[in-house]
């Protein structure tokens, strides 16, 4: 099913609640003395069968396709199931558009490339826009997350773009080594053993060629990243590797800074954070997912976390363990291994900051010290300095910010009685952020981005 959705049109609105699904009506063409059902939402997929006028079907999902045509997924009496049009239902007949379109809420599908570089993809915000009015985002993690934590901020930013009446087409990438994605080999946690310039950018063109992902691209539709942590340090990669990748990058603490003196090279020298990660908790010797979530509720890190944020992360992030309980999915070697060359990559991105053309924004947590050894001082000063090497950083102020919990360092974004976890500490602020800043491309400091509906 997921595999399906992605190489098909996009359905805004999946399921029903288990009430609505018990409706009966009678498949009748208005063209004709039959309808045609097939196998996909998409009005040219592969016929399936043809139903005869008077045919008795249940109905069991609705969803608006990109040329906003209501379409519906049946099944008769013999259990042949697939979609037709809605007009071909005689009473009762399903809601009206405008009624789905009330009801819309995000969906995430999950998806993986021929590479097997697994993704969530979701379209939010208004339904019925069309394609061509419709942004593609290429959402990132940090290290050792994955796609799941980014829900509940896509599930705001929904919100948000509805209300606007703009839509926009996520694909939230788990790079290697995370979520379900294809594995990196890590037997040691040697500086080249995980190598972040490489393996990033091959998982971003990874998706960007797979799919729908890639007739959007090749139909000039506008693309877009918007990373956390390592995640932007990655985008930062593959704006680099192939310019013109993204028509803006937005970063969320990222891991950027000036080359180390002495980057460390494997255990040898490892710092503290890698050499704590080689020992930490992998199996989780509980009977359900929600043992996970109380275990990590509870942690240092859990205590940031917002609920929702732990929730999706378990549910993506750990599988059943052949005997018993379950495992985390990005092996603490892996995790290690990205931090030993990360010590490298970041600073290689870091000086070629200024050769990336597209705006590029940049937002800190107040109380982060991820880049700043300990220090959240040194984390601030470092953030202020990265927004300003890059060629089309942020000129003024984002609109629509709480101002409360908002503030400046130069042209870098600070979120006040926030750490390192922005996406999951604080999703409404998050939202806001990425709005405001796709909002910023519009305006007259970054002409040409005049892709949305006036």
């Amino acid at each position: 099913m997921a595999t399906f959705f992605d190489e098909s049109v996009w359905c805004d609105v999946p399921l029903l609640a288990d009430d609505e699904t018990n409706v009966w009506g009678q498949a009748e063409s208005t063209l004709a003395t039959a309808a045609q059902l097939r196998a996909g939402p998409e009005m040219d997929s592969a016929k399936v069968a043809v139903l005869g006028r008077g045919t008795a079907v249940r109905l069991l999902q609705r969803c608006v396709g990109a040329t906003g045509a209501l379409r519906v997924r049946v099944r008769d009496a013999n259990a042949v199931t697939g979609w037709l049009t809605s007009k071909m239902l005689a009473p009762p007949a399903p809601l009206a558009t405008a009624a789905l379109v009330a009801r819309a809420r995000a969906e995430f599908v999950p998806g993986v490339t021929a590479e097997g570089v697994s993704f969530l993809r979701t379209r939010v915000g208004a339904v019925g826009v069309p394609d061509a009015e419709t942004p593609v985002l290429v959402v990132l993690h940090g290290t050792s997350y994955n796609a799941g934590v980014w829900i509940p901020t896509f599930k705001r930013l929904h919100e948000v773009w509805a209300s606007e009446n703009l839509s926009f087409e996520a694909w939230i990438v788990e790079w290697a080594g995370h979520g379900r994605s294809r594995a990196v080999a890590c037997p040691d946690i040697d500086v080249d053993r995980y190598e972040l310039t490489r393996e990033g950018p091959f998982d971003v063109q990874s998706v960007l060629g797979h799919g729908d992902a890639a007739r959007a691209v090749k139909a000039g539709r506008p693309v877009f990243a918007v990373a956390h942590s390592v995640g932007a340090q990655i985008c930062c990669h593959a704006e680099l590797e192939a310019p013109g990748t993204f028509g803006g990058i937005v970063v969320i603490e990222p891991i950027l800074f000036p080359p180390l003196d002495k980057p460390p090279s494997g255990a040898a020298d490892a710092s503290g954070l890698i050499k704590g990660t080689l020992v930490k908790k992998k199996h989780f010797d509980v009977p359900s997912e929600d043992g996970v979530v109380d275990y990590l509720t509870k942690t240092a890190m859990g205590k940031q976390w917002e609920g929702e944020a732990v929730r999706s992360f378990v549910a993506h992030g750990v599988a059943p363990a052949a005997g018993g309980g379950f495992d985390l999915r990005c092996d603490p070697a892996v995790e290690a291994a990205i931090y030993v060359n990360s010590g490298r990559s970041a600073g290689r991105a870091y000086e070629r900051l200024q050769d990336i053309d597209c705006p590029c924004f940049t937002c800190i947590g107040h109380d982060s010290a991820m880049n700043g050894n300990g220090s959240s001082q040194a984390h601030r000063d470092n953030g202020k300095l990265v927004a300003s090497r890059f060629k089309r950083g942020l000129v003024g102020e984002l609109a629509g910010l709480d101002a409360e919990a908002t503030t400046y360092l130069g042209n870098c974004v600070v979120l006040k009685k926030c750490d390192h976890y922005v996406p999951m500490e604080n999703s409404a602020w998050c939202a806001s952020f990425v709005a405001a800043a796709l909002a910023k491309y519009r305006g007259p400091d970054y002409a040409g981005l005049t892709y949305w509906k006036k």
